[in-house]
């Protein structure tokens, strides 16, 4: 997800290495202007909860459900995303 809110950041002249930073630009700029719904919002950064978990507990352990629910997700950020940048 970092790398197609990525995009949309460049679209906007926006650019930064730091997930944190990302999420929080996308937040103000597009969740808190209601250009896209909260739950948006709550997926990129339970996505981002999910990686730093997986990078920094090495028996973090994520089951089937995590998976589908985090796919799903992906694939919604990337519509809305997807759509921003088109317009």
């Amino acid at each position: 997800m970092f790398y197609i809110i990525s995009a949309l950041a460049l679209k906007n002249e926006f650019s930064t290495l730091n997930h944190s930073q990302l999420i929080g630009w996308f937040n103000k700029n597009f969740v808190k202007e209601n250009k896209v719904d909260r739950s948006i919002g709550k997926a990129i950064y339970k996505a981002f909860e999910q990686r730093t978990k997986s990078d920094y507990n090495v028996l973090q352990k994520f089951n089937k459900e995590d998976a589908i629910e985090g796919l799903n997700n992906l694939n919604e950020v990337l519509q809305v995303v997807n759509k921003l940048i088109n317009t």
